[in-house]
């Protein structure tokens, strides 16, 4: 039985008569679109696909494989004959995108290029290797590559983070250039980009980021134009709350950009337009907006994006390092809370943060909304006075000013009539009309089972002015006001 079981698997492989190699590596450029500076990426994952031609023979597809990490196939053929031809076929696909030739809806593929021509290779012997090595050079082939390419690490991030109990797939996305709007922008299951957005590495992902809401989460499909700060809807005006769901959508997408960014380093994302900017999350700040906070996306950004980062170039970030790597606690939030058909805004956020127990993050909000706006509601003093008698007409007093965050800041302390006194958090002397007045206080006591009055010698402060109010004034804060009452009663 042994015998007869090993000859069978002697003419089983006989019979595959697996013979020539099919291999290859393949390279896109990658062109920065501001210095248009060239870098070789690996086409990764992607479908390819093995042709074959015999002598008077028509071409057909003998296999499909896809390319590794390192954008490398290698394939063994089985043997048919001498001077069979084959030919590759790589095509802008993996299983997060595909990528239509521009203006079409047919998905894009090229084939490897020698001196402009498409290389072909001869079987001659059984154990040829057939090598189809090839960088694509040509910016036209390369940009479809680096789409797909870019919006695999997307994929790949938001598959790292996924809510363990959630089962919703992340369909493969179209990506095309069919544009009906002025710029590029996500359509139901679809990404639209202009010809010149195909090497924006961050918009890519900003766009895609919106596939990952209306696959995973709740996409609020609202279509507006927007800097950051500012928001208006392409087809009539936006009320405070579509403000808030539209903040939220771009927001998280801009958020979603920098992560990937973030959590890829060595693909080395490029692009300057289309999504905010690090630059922008890290010094957040608007100068025109009329909007709250919640309707903002750079605020929004900023703060996600605080609970990420591990250092922060800002000084006035002070709370940047409190928290870092709350990647996954953020998509859980995405993933979970904000899949139940509302349109997702910052607050149902942060109340889904909060009723799972995560991390105080409400000086991080605060300071986002520090600098976010200048001279606005969200950038408060308040104060808090002491003082000492020093005389019957002399009382020392330190003002101490706290901002919306509840840390102490230096401000300017001001009088009434605008006059300046002091720094905060300073003492200084302010004179009182005050007299004094002595007088004995009677009190009953029990002492056994009689009551007995005592006289007690006491005295009282009594001044003109009950109270003193003093302003707090700071450059990019809204003043605040405390008071002190210096009037007192000695007696007990």
């Amino acid at each position: 039985m042994k015998k007869y079981f090993f000859a069978t698997m002697f003419i089983h492989f006989t019979f595959l008569g697996y013979a020539e190699t099919v291999k290859g590596k393949f390279r896109y450029s990658d062109q920065d679109p501001t210095t248009g500076a060239i870098t070789f990426k690996p086409i990764i994952y992607s479908n390819v696909e093995v042709w074959s031609i015999t002598p008077g023979g028509t071409w057909q597809i003998e296999t499909r494989t896809t390319t590794d990490v390192n954008g490398e196939i290698n394939v063994l053929m089985q043997w048919k004959r001498a001077r069979v031809t084959y030919g590759i076929r790589i095509v802008a696909e993996n299983y997060a995108c595909r990528v239509n030739t521009q203006r079409t809806w047919s998905t894009f593929f090229t084939h490897p290029m020698l001196n402009g021509k498409e290389i072909k290779k001869v079987v001659r012997n059984k154990n040829d290797v057939l090598d189809f090595s090839c960088d694509f050079t040509d910016l036209y082939i390369s940009q479809h590559f680096n789409v797909c390419c870019t919006i695999l690490k997307g994929y790949e991030y938001a598959a790292m983070h996924r809510e363990p109990t959630e089962t919703d797939i992340v369909h493969q996305v179209a990506v095309s250039s069919e544009i009906i709007l002025a710029n590029s922008y996500y359509s139901t299951a679809a990404i639209q980009l202009k010809p010149e957005n195909y090497f924006e590495d961050l918009l890519i992902l900003h766009e895609y980021a919106h596939h990952i809401e209306f696959c995973v989460s709740t996409f609020g499909m609202i279509i507006t134009n927007h800097d950051g700060c500012n928001m208006d809807g392409v087809f009539g005006g936006l009320t405070s709350l579509k403000r808030e769901e539209a903040a939220w959508m771009e927001g998280y997408a801009n958020f979603f950009a920098q992560a990937v960014n973030r959590a890829f380093p060595l693909e080395k994302f490029v692009g300057n337009s289309g999504s905010l900017s690090g630059y922008m999350l890290e010094y957040p700040h608007c100068n025109a907006s009329t909007y709250q906070a919640n309707e903002t996306e750079l605020y929004i950004a900023a703060v996600l994006w605080d609970l990420i980062d591990d250092f922060s170039p800002n000084p006035n970030e002070i709370y940047d390092d409190i928290y870092q790597n709350l990647d996954e606690e953020i998509f859980y939030v995405f993933d979970k809370e904000l899949d139940n058909g509302a349109w997702p805004t910052f607050s149902r956020f942060l109340n889904a943060w909060n009723g799972r127990g995560y991390a105080n993050i409400n000086k991080i909000i605060c300071q986002n909304n520090q600098m976010l706006f200048t001279n606005s509601v969200f950038r408060k003093l308040s104060g808090k006075a002491s003082f000492r008698q020093l005389s019957n007409t002399l009382f020392e007093v330190q003002v101490d000013a706290y901002d919306e965050c509840g840390d102490l800041v230096m401000v300017d302390v001001y009088d009434e009539s605008n006059s300046f006194i002091s720094k905060s958090s300073t003492k200084f002397t302010i004179n009182t009309n005050c007299s004094t007045t002595k007088k004995n206080k009677k009190k009953i006591i029990q002492t056994g089972n009689k009551p007995i009055e005592i006289t007690i010698p006491c005295e009282t402060i009594t001044c003109s002015k009950a109270s003193y109010k003093f302003v707090l004034q700071k450059v990019g804060y809204l003043n605040g006001v405390t008071y002190i009452k210096i009037s007192k009663d000695s007696c007990k």
